[in-house]
């Protein structure tokens, strides 16, 4: 910690006209209107979603609706793609 006599007299020994005029930039923006009230619909999505309860939802019966090729696609492909090559 710093002496407080030597801050003092460095303090009295100051002078004023060696400082200089500097302009504050503003750093912080606040959130204008639309921000706040898409902040605030989100916040009452949220809360709706964590106060429904569990026998609001309904059971849903899973359908893959995307299919893996069989090893005979697989292989006809793969001879698709090894003849236009050797055309190439």
């Amino acid at each position: 910690m710093a002496d407080p006599n030597a801050v003092l007299a460095d303090i009295g020994v100051f002078k004023r006209e060696q400082m200089n005029h500097v302009e504050v930039a503003e750093k912080v923006v606040l959130p204008d209107r639309e921000q706040v009230e898409s902040e605030k619909r989100e916040a009452s999505l949220r809360q709706e979603i964590e106060s429904s309860s569990d026998r609001q939802l309904k059971h849903v019966e899973v359908q893959e609706r995307c299919r893996l090729p069989d090893a005979e696609q697989i292989a006809q492909e793969k001879a698709e793609a090894a003849a236009a090559a050797a055309t190439n």
